[in-house]
């Protein structure tokens, strides 16, 4: 019998993010986490979701205002589980 596990991805914008992170986090930030997916799986997925949080936040805002891709770190990483979860940053630009 051979069966496979879905993987499972989820997106959580993280409330005050340099009250409660370690480092230097601030503005937007998104914890995106994967769990059965591999690594490389999970990197892919994370460039996913930049772009779709990217484009839904644009969808939702003026035009003069857009969501920027500041950085990301991977801070959990069980290869043993395939589990694993990216913080990552933005920051909104106002073009006015």
């Amino acid at each position: 019998m051979d069966f496979q596990i879905e993987e499972k991805v989820e997106v959580v914008d993280i409330p005050f993010p340099s009250e409660i992170l370690k480092g230097d986090w601030h503005g937007t930030v998104y914890a995106i986490c994967t769990t059965y997916a591999s690594k490389q799986r999970h990197e892919e997925i994370v460039k996913e979701k930049i772009e779709s949080i990217k484009s839904e936040f644009d969808k939702k805002n003026h035009w003069s205002v857009s969501l920027r891709f500041v950085k990301q770190e991977m801070v959990v990483a069980y290869d043993r589980t395939d589990s694993y979860m990216t913080l990552v940053q933005f920051r909104v630009r106002d073009s006015y």
